[in-house]
């Protein structure tokens, strides 16, 4: 993973466009997903987004986001297809034991390396940037599943930026 990029280009655009995740694959879900592995339709990379904060309406997600290899996401894929058949464009498998297999996976991978917003129910992408280092840690202490997530506003920083 050290010789890919830390983004995306599909993924790395201040422009409002479609989002480029051709698959989601969800961990973890609250009226969306919430923890995920998803591919980009495009160039077929795989990155691991965590919800970290949301407008009021919870609509626009802002998500951390971390390269993986797509070989995980094959073998999370894989393995959940033994209970129940793939249902894309997101997928959330009911299998017995996906969630530890996944949760522990994406506990293992760096950290973060840019945030984007989408919009959940059109699937657009509003926002995306790089992070600083400083953010990197902050987003990778923050998350859905930790319950720190609402230390840093993230939201309204990546809009004003674009």
């Amino acid at each position: 993973m050290k010789d890919q990029l830390d983004t995306c280009v599909h993924v790395n655009s201040s422009d409002e466009i479609m989002s480029p995740f051709g698959k989601v694959l969800a961990v973890d879900y609250y009226d969306g997903p919430t923890r995920c592995l998803v591919e980009c339709r495009h160039c077929n990379r795989v990155f691991a987004l965590e919800m970290i904060d949301w407008d009021d309406d919870q609509s626009a997600r802002v998500f951390s986001s971390t390269p993986a290899d797509h070989d995980l996401f094959d073998r999370l894929v894989e393995s959940a297809s033994h209970d129940e058949q793939p249902r894309w464009p997101v997928w959330l498998p009911s299998s017995p034991g996906f969630y530890r297999q996944a949760d522990q996976a994406l506990r293992e991978l760096e950290k973060p390396t840019a945030a984007v917003v989408l919009r959940l129910a059109n699937h657009v992408q509003l926002a995306s940037r790089v992070l600083s280092e400083l953010e990197r840690e902050l987003s990778n202490e923050a998350g859905w599943v930790t319950g720190t997530f609402r230390e840093r506003t993230w939201l309204p920083t990546l809009l004003e930026n674009r």
